[in-house]
């Protein structure tokens, strides 16, 4: 499927794989090893897998890797690019040497035809191999397991590392290694779908910090939704006029469900919006710093810094959070 000029998703098997035709051929990431007779067929619809020059493997999990075997097959001279993680893992797992280049970080690969593909590290989502790429000339992102659908985060730390470098980018268009993300991030009207807010909540103590900001915007439509509700939550938080996230705090970190809910978002679709982030702890606070740090690396409008509450949410508390949250909703019209 085409889905840029000389940009094809030729992925198979629920994952993306990526052709990009310069004078330079390239590949970005493979699929399953049952897949892969079915990668193989969708490739050669657009070019024989023998002019393929260079095949990047922005990570080397099976689902990603899979058929990097088969291609070698048929294709030896291919030029495998990976991190270095990420050619120890697919020497490890193939058991056969070939032609290989380190990714470098911020190191470019000019395909030739005005195409160029940027490499940018980013360990730990969730493997130590992980890097995205980035097409310079059509502002589009192969983001790999950042930002699939479906993905949770083992390590947030590394996930708002990279959130933030990505938003650095003048991106138009994503493309993620799952899922039908091939998502434009054009600036559109977004409909006012109100204001989302999302929580976690382990013990009860953060969700009735929730339902107290619900309270608090009588006079605004919200929608109320937990972390571990079936809807979609994509589609609702790009469509709100604000986001307000609670989390509770667990071994220094997020909720890892909520986190994955966030990660899945588009973050230019996102950009501008407003948002403020609450939680209750009990020893240190930090999760919902952390979302406050993702969020705010999507490009979004801080109101504040997280409103914390330690266990319980006391009556005096909670009247400092209808006002905080009143504020918020003036701010939200500014």
């Amino acid at each position: 499927m085409q889905i840029r000029p000389n940009i094809y998703n030729v992925g198979a098997g629920g994952n993306n794989a990526y052709l990009i035709t310069g004078e330079k051929i390239a590949l970005i990431d493979t699929v399953l090893k049952d897949f892969a007779d079915d990668l193989i067929t969708n490739i050669e619809q657009i070019t024989p897998v023998t002019k393929i020059d260079y095949l990047i493997c922005n990570h080397t999990e099976q689902n990603k890797s899979g058929a990097v075997g088969p291609l070698l097959e048929k294709n030896p001279d291919i030029e495998v690019i990976a991190t270095v993680a990420g050619l120890r893992n697919l020497k490890e797992m193939l058991n056969r040497g070939f032609n290989e280049q380190v990714a470098k970080d911020d190191a470019i690969l000019d395909l030739g035809n005005g195409l160029s593909l940027k490499f940018l590290i980013t360990p730990n989502i969730n493997w130590p191999d992980s890097m995205v790429t980035y097409e310079e000339s059509t502002r589009t992102l192969f983001s790999c397991d950042l930002m699939s659908e479906g993905e949770e985060y083992l390590f947030p730390d590394f996930t708002s590392n990279a959130l933030e470098r990505i938003a650095k980018l003048d991106i138009d268009l994503i493309c993620t290694g799952k899922g039908n993300k091939a998502a434009p991030v054009a600036e559109t009207e977004q409909a006012d779908s109100g204001v989302v807010i999302l929580y976690s909540s382990r013990y009860g103590a953060t969700e009735k910090m929730a339902k107290t900001i619900k309270e608090a915007l009588e006079n605004t439509e919200t929608h109320l939704l937990c972390a571990g509700d079936n809807c979609d939550f994509s589609e609702l938080i790009h469509n709100s006029s604000a986001l307000i996230v609670g989390t509770q705090t667990e071994n220094n970190g997020s909720d890892k469900l909520l986190l994955g809910k966030i990660a899945a978002l588009t973050p230019l679709k996102m950009r501008h919006k407003p948002f403020f982030t609450f939680g209750s702890y009990g020893w240190s606070g930090e999760g919902p710093q952390i979302v406050h740090n993702l969020l705010k690396s999507y490009g979004m409008r801080p109101f504040s810094k997280p409103f914390l509450s330690i266990f319980t949410l006391s009556e005096e508390k909670r009247k400092e959070l209808i006002s905080h949250t009143q504020k918020f909703a003036e701010f939200i019209q500014c």
